[in-house]
């Protein structure tokens, strides 16, 4: 846990060194001890980086594993850091139509946490009037998605020309640019 909350703490210096260090450190631990749940954080941390660098498949792999390490657990939320691994994949191949289905059934599931995934979506696909109709509260939520939250907000408001929001989440925006 101690490693897994210094890798978190790497990634918000923006250090994927010390997240990569922090992360093979964890998984040198957990791998010593058996503990399954810390495996499957440090597969979800290692299947992030590699999305980020842009290694796809690995990523997609490396989140098969995390959910699986989850289910041995019995975690009932298993399977979410693989799907919103995969969301983001698939939004950064420019491949929306290949989640469609899965986000609106999420967000018919869960609600407001997938509102704006869900809208970035539909705008993507040249679907704005659509985009609009899809309610979310007004301000994004600080919890461990608010990052991801800001970016698709912010690639909404330029989508939908709405320079309202925009320079709302400017505010949200430059304390994070250090």
């Amino acid at each position: 846990v101690c490693e897994h909350l210094d890798a978190m703490t790497a990634a918000t210096r923006n250090d994927p060194a010390g997240v990569r260090r922090h992360t093979t450190e964890g998984l040198h631990l957990a791998d010593r001890y058996g503990m399954l749940w810390a495996r499957g954080l440090n597969a979800t941390t290692r299947a992030m980086l590699a999305a980020v660098e842009g290694r796809f498949t690995e990523a997609e792999e490396r989140y098969a594993q995390a959910e699986e390490l989850f289910r041995r657990v019995g975690a009932h939320l298993a399977t979410g850091p693989r799907t919103l691994g995969l969301w983001t994949i698939r939004f950064t191949q420019g491949r929306t139509a290949d989640i469609e289905r899965s986000v609106r059934e999420v967000h018919e599931e869960v609600g407001a946490p997938v509102a704006v995934a869900h809208a970035l979506l539909l705008a993507r696909q040249g679907r704005l009037d659509e985009a609009r109709e899809i309610r979310f509260p007004a301000l994004p939520v600080t919890d461990h998605l608010y990052g991801i939250e800001l970016d698709y907000r912010s690639e909404l408001a330029v989508l939908g020309r709405d320079t309202t929001t925009a320079a709302l989440l400017v505010g949200h925006l430059l304390p994070l640019r250090d």
